[in-house]
């Protein structure tokens, strides 16, 4: 982008909580019977994706009264289920040529999104834990919402014996996942928030979507694993949501991994209690926190900052400064440098 540009328009009328706006992804434990000094804690975020029991409606009633404008999301995995869930059919699971499950994450396999029948199960188990909770949920997180298959490895998704034609598999998988959110979003009268795991999105589908979730997109810019233009792009990126969503926005973005991305090594060494250094390491590096934090404040989105997006009870005086609300858009200065206004006195966001 070239000195002068300038990117998003601040809401006509403040609204929601003032900037920053931090959030908490997976790991809010939020139980019946937690202390109050962790519900004090928790109640500083403006939203929470999952973490929250499904019996909390006291604690839940305690953190709404404590910070009115927080935003607590139910979080579903649409892709993976509990691997021997009694549940799930056996024809059900994605499988590879060899006849084996597909596994992305520690215990749990890939269900087959192409057939219209696992995808009914999928919106109906959703919707049926969703009102299991004794309180109200403000709305959905479709966690693992990839349109398109990862990897190179193949696939045998009609059961034919016969190698899957990517593109082919690519298309009808989007047609799976897309319907998932929108008879979601059919079933529940468009009347909650709506946001995905899925920074990449070319299309949308933005009609059913406040927001999305960019995890570790901005990791990979700060220790350089992409190309130039990165950042850039993926402000834009940023901007196309926050113009095309749903309002309000909930495009959140998230750093602050660790360096084991294993998640099968990862998940062992936190049963062996071997994860605490590496954890250490990553709540100290409150430079990347801060170039993720004067990103996000940008645009209209949330921040986030836990090692593996799920652990660690991490704040920094940063999340409290009081910012208020956007005074004018992003914009590029002659030096290269971003800023954007805010009118909580001369504050303003540089990056």
């Amino acid at each position: 982008m070239m000195p002068g540009t300038v990117l998003g328009q601040p809401e006509a009328k403040p609204r929601g909580p003032s900037y920053p706006r931090i959030a908490r992804f997976y790991g809010a434990g939020v139980y019946k019977g937690k202390s109050k000094e962790h519900l004090d804690f928790v109640s500083q975020y403006d939203l929470l994706v999952g973490g929250v029991g499904m019996n909390a409606d006291k604690e839940v009633a305690y953190l709404r009264q404590k910070n009115p404008h927080i935003r607590l999301l139910f979080y579903y995995s649409i892709k993976e289920n509990k691997a021997g869930r009694k549940e799930v059919k056996d024809s059900w699971w994605l499988r590879t040529m060899d006849g084996e499950h597909v596994s992305d994450w520690p215990g749990q396999y890939k269900l087959n999104l192409t057939m219209p029948e696992v995808v009914d199960f999928v919106v109906d188990d959703l919707l049926a834990k969703f009102h299991k909770a004794s309180f109200r949920w403000d709305g959905i997180f479709f966690d693992c919402f990839e349109q398109k298959m990862r990897g190179r490895r193949q696939f045998d998704f009609d059961g034919d014996g016969k190698p899957d034609d990517r593109k082919e598999l690519d298309r009808k998988w989007a047609v799976g996942v897309n319907r998932i959110v929108s008879e979601t979003f059919r079933r529940t009268g468009g009347k909650l928030l709506y946001m995905c795991n899925a920074w990449n999105l070319v299309d949308g589908p933005y009609e059913y979507l406040n927001g999305c979730l960019g995890e570790g997109v901005l990791d990979r810019i700060y220790y350089g694993q992409t190309g130039k233009g990165a950042w850039a792009s993926n402000l834009a990126l940023y901007h196309k949501w926050m113009k095309l969503g749903r309002k309000p926005c909930l495009v959140s973005l998230v750093n602050g991994d660790g360096k084991i991305r294993d998640p099968w090594k990862r998940n062992e060494l936190f049963k062996q209690g071997k994860m605490d250094a590496d954890m250490e390491e990553a709540r100290r590096d409150e430079k990347r926190m801060r170039f993720g934090l004067a990103t996000t404040l940008m645009g209209d989105g949330y921040f986030a900052y836990n090692a593996y997006t799920s652990r660690g009870d991490w704040w920094y005086q940063e999340y409290d400064a009081p910012l208020g609300h956007p005074a004018g858009p992003a914009k590029q200065m002659p030096d290269g440098t971003w800023q954007r206004p805010y009118d909580g006195g001369d504050r303003k966001s540089v990056v």
